[in-house]
This record gives structure tokens, sequence and C-alpha cells, in this order.
């Protein structure tokens, strides 16, 4: 392997790492969106200044994410060379294994913290969702997508988890080994 292949491999665990911050710029991007909404009903209440200029930022910061994660993921050695020089290509690595190895071993450790850090959040604001519903108590519109979005994070560590093996495969170029078995 050389320095270069490291730099492609690390460099597409950034992005996976970055789809899940995505993820949480896509919730407040929601939360913001429905703050301008609703500013845009109910003008006197949120003051002089709209929430325009916060939902712009949101929108922005999301997509900035959204490119960063397409350009490590599917840009990778365009990145690699602009960050790597001709030494890299030519320089040998001895690692403890291969590509494929060292992405399924990424795709496990961003699947179990993906849903370390999700499932609290999650289940305390379902719980507070069925409290809401339990008590006949408006229902903020953010909170459905903020459980929509935990719901999908999940859905993404659990899909690492399980898939590890066969997106391994995929993130190494491995063509004929990627029939998605888990």
């Amino acid at each position: 392997m050389k320095k270069a292949d490291l730099y492609e491999i690390v460099i597409k665990i950034l992005g996976l790492y970055l789809i899940v911050t995505l993820l949480n710029q896509i919730r407040e991007l929601a939360l913001y969106s429905t703050l301008f909404l609703q500013s845009q009903s109910q003008i006197g209440q949120f003051g002089q200044n709209g929430q325009m200029s916060m939902f712009l930022v949101a929108l922005l910061g999301t997509l900035i994410v959204a490119i960063f994660v397409f350009v490590l993921i599917f840009r990778t050695k365009q990145v690699t060379k602009v960050i790597s020089r001709p030494s890299d290509y030519a320089e040998d690595l001895k690692l403890f294994a291969e590509k494929k190895t060292i992405y399924e071993i990424s795709l496990v450790i961003i699947g179990l913290v993906t849903l370390v850090l999700t499932v609290p959040d999650f289940i305390f604001r379902l719980k507070g969702y069925v409290q809401l519903v339990q008590n006949d108590f408006p229902k903020p519109k953010n909170e459905i997508a903020f459980l929509i979005i935990d719901g999908i994070k999940l859905a993404i560590g659990i899909l690492a988890l399980v898939y590890s093996k066969s997106l391994a495969s995929l993130l190494a170029n491995e063509r004929k080994t990627t029939n998605l078995k888990p």
C-alpha cells in the first residue's frame, strides 16, 4: 500500500463521519426554517429582526457540509492529488491491514459512535413527544423533524454496523464483492 492510498482511506473516513454531521446540520436547518416560517406568519412575535438571517446561515452551513461530504467521498482521488506529493505515490507503507479491512473497522466505529450519540437524544425527544400527544398539547413542527432526523441517524448507524463488510468493499472499489450482504 502506498502512502497516497492511506490518504484516500482517511479522506473517505472523514467524508463518512461528515454524513453524521450533515444530518445535524439538516436538523438545525429544519429548526430555523420553522422559526423563519413562524416569524413570517406572526410578524410582531419575534421582534424587529426576522429569522431570515439565521435561516440563511443554517442553509449555507448545510450546503457547505454537503459539498464537503460529496467531495470527500466521491472526489477522493482528486483531493489526494492536491494534498500529496509525488513521492507519496512511490513510498510503500507497511500497515497491519489492507484497505478494505481499515474501511470495515472505520465503518463499525462510525456506526457505534453514531448510535451511542443518537440513542439518548432520540429517547429523550420521543419521550417528550409522547407526553405532548398524551396531554393533547400542541406539537411543535420541528419536533417531528428532529425525531425523523434522529431516526435516520439511527438507521445509518445500524446500516454501517450490519453492512460494514459490503460497504467497505464498495469504498475500496472492489466491484466484484459489493452484493450488500451483512
